[in-house]
């Protein structure tokens, strides 16, 4: 019994065991059903999720606007089509998803303008890369311009997934670009579109080709013709590129077909078009509006010429009429002079025939008393002395009037045989209370043959000429003349050592009213006569001159002078340097 007892509790011991296994067992089953349970959720939960993006792809495949959209596996099947390719082709999806995409297109060939040439295309662009952007096709049915892309979809572990064949249709924008180029070709102002790499035109309208006088088929394609008519333009406009991007309203000279030289107006401006970088020029032509600003200019220059010959006319005239009231009262002075003067000569011959016969009666009459009475002797000396003073001042006086008169000759247009010397002489005779105490006069007189000139007005010339030079020295100083006959004209040089002529005035000192002088001491006419003057006479006046050392002033005159210019002569032959 005892066996048989512990036989049964062996067994009891088994079951138990085998009861708590199949427990175990149960339990993990359960688990492992939960575990399923949720896996089945979560892939039911996936697919929903794909479903959901699938159904999301494929509205958004069908909403875009006017493209057609093919979705191809890696074998080329056709997987996904959206309405607008199946409105293309004329076609349901249903019966275009799971063919060929290759044979699909060889299908409806006849809807593609130049198949054969795009097939080789399409394969050439993949050969050099994975995708086609913008490649564009012309559908004939339906009558359309589209753009083909082409694109690889990969994974995560860039695996090819298949690909996306797209084609947008750019019919619309086609068409706007053939409005905006016909726009554009039509616009009246002169356009060119240039690529800036290699300066290959691009674009040119009927305007540029009428403006350049060339046909603009021509140009197309061709580097930009050089039309620029001053090198510095082109430099200039480089530049304000470089710098700026742009160029507005730049003057440009340029030059047509024909070599004419043009005016027009330039605005340009650097931009991107289709992937290269443009330059985009307008000429606007402003070649008439230049030619009638200059025309205006040059009347304008005229007309202030005319005015300026009007002014210099009428202070010469005004000069003039004073210099002749001025002769007739020199010549009025002389005479009234010359008149007591010739008395006082005349009477000053008697005394001295009075004193020689009185000094004859009283050696015959009385010889001891003349040889012994000094102060007699003193008497009939100093008497003799008074005589030759009076004689001396006579003749002094005799000549200045003399010169007066020569002097006075200024109301004359008479061409006459001149000694220049004796001009200066008579000059110098004028300004002697000028110059007598404190300036030096150095004469450096050459060989002058006579000269055909207008004496008054030449001693007007040589009058202003040295006053001038004698108040151009403050204090002591030196005046020196030179003068010189050369190739059939004379030169007249008057150099003073005075204070000199500022650089910044020196192209003033021929106008009519300057002057540096104080009010009431010059009127500013002086040189402008002497100019207006010599260029009568066909000459030049030039002067030279260097601050703190003094000036000289050359007077050219030709020898033999036919006639007075009343054009007075060249504008440049009166100049200071």
């Amino acid at each position: 019994m005892a066996d048989g007892a512990t036989s049964d509790n062996g067994r009891g011991t088994a079951d138990v065991a085998a009861l708590e296994q199949l427990e175990s067992v149960r339990a993990d089953l359960e688990q492992r059903e939960r575990e399923l349970h949720c896996m089945h959720e979560r892939i039911d939960a996936l697919e929903r999720q794909v479903a959901s993006g699938r159904e999301q792809l494929r509205a958004m495949i069908d909403s875009a606007p006017n493209t057609a959209i093919f979705m191809v596996d890696p074998d080329r099947r056709i997987k996904v089509v959206n309405r607008v390719a199946s409105e293309y082709f004329e076609t349901s999806s249903d019966q275009i998803v799971g063919h060929d995409f290759d044979a699909f297109l060889l299908q409806h060939r006849e809807r593609i303008a130049d198949y054969e040439q795009l097939t080789r295309t399409i394969k050439q662009r993949l050969a050099e890369g994975d995708s086609i952007q913008e490649l564009e096709v012309r559908l004939i049915r339906p009558k359309k311009t589209v753009h083909l892309f082409c694109c690889p979809v990969h994974d995560r572990e860039e695996c090819c997934l298949g690909w996306i064949w797209a084609l947008s249709d750019i019919t619309h924008l086609e068409r706007a670009a053939g409005q905006l180029r016909t726009i554009v070709e039509a616009s009246p102002v002169p356009l060119l579109i240039a690529r800036v790499e290699d300066e290959r035109i691009l674009f040119a309208n009927r305007a540029l080709s009428q403006l350049l006088g060339v046909d603009c088929r021509e140009l197309i394609g061709r580097k930009k013709p050089d039309i620029f008519g001053d090198a510095a333009d082109r430099d200039a406009i480089a530049e304000g590129l470089h710098d700026h991007g742009r160029i507005d309203d730049y003057e440009l000279r340029i030059r047509d077909a024909a070599d004419r030289t043009l005016w027009t107006l330039l605005s340009a401006v650097k931009t991107e078009l289709e992937g290269d970088v443009v330059l985009i020029s307008a000429l606007h032509d402003i070649d008439a509006r230049k030619r009638a600003e200059d025309a205006l200019k040059s009347a304008l220059d005229e007309l202030e010429q005319a005015n300026r010959h009007i002014r210099d006319t009428q202070t010469q005239l005004l000069y003039a009429e004073k210099m002749a009231v001025l002769g007739a009262l020199v010549a009025g002075i002389a005479h009234e002079i010359k008149t007591p003067i010739g008395a006082i000569s005349s009477m000053q011959d008697t005394l001295l025939r009075a004193v020689d016969k009185l000094k004859r009666t009283l050696q015959q009459a009385c010889p001891e008393v003349y040889q012994e009475n000094r102060k007699l002797k003193s008497a009939l000396s100093a008497i003799e002395d008074a005589n030759q003073v009076i004689d001396s001042g006579s003749a002094r006086v005799l000549d200045i009037v003399k010169r007066l008169r020569s002097f006075a000759r200024v109301d004359s247009r008479e061409l006459l045989e001149t000694d220049i010397h004796a001009g200066i002489e008579d000059t110098l005779l004028l300004i002697h209370h000028e110059t007598k105490s404190r300036i030096k006069i150095v004469k450096n007189f050459g060989r002058l043959p006579p000269v055909r000139c207008n004496p008054g007005q030449l001693n007007q010339v040589l009058l202003n000429l040295l006053v001038n030079a004698a108040q151009a020295i403050d204090g002591k100083g030196t005046i020196t003349i030179a003068t010189a006959s050369l190739d059939g004209h004379i030169h007249i040089a008057i150099t003073d050592d005075g204070a000199g002529i500022p650089k910044e005035i020196r192209e003033k000192i021929f106008d009519p009213g300057f002057t540096t002088k104080c009010a009431g001491v010059g009127t500013g006419l002086g040189l402008s006569i002497c100019c207006k003057i010599v260029r009568e006479h066909r000459g030049s006046i030039e002067v030279q001159s260097e601050l703190g050392k003094g000036t000289t002033v050359t007077v050219t005159l030709p020898i033999k002078l036919e006639n007075l210019d009343e054009g007075f002569g060249d504008n440049k032959s009166c100049v200071c340097c």
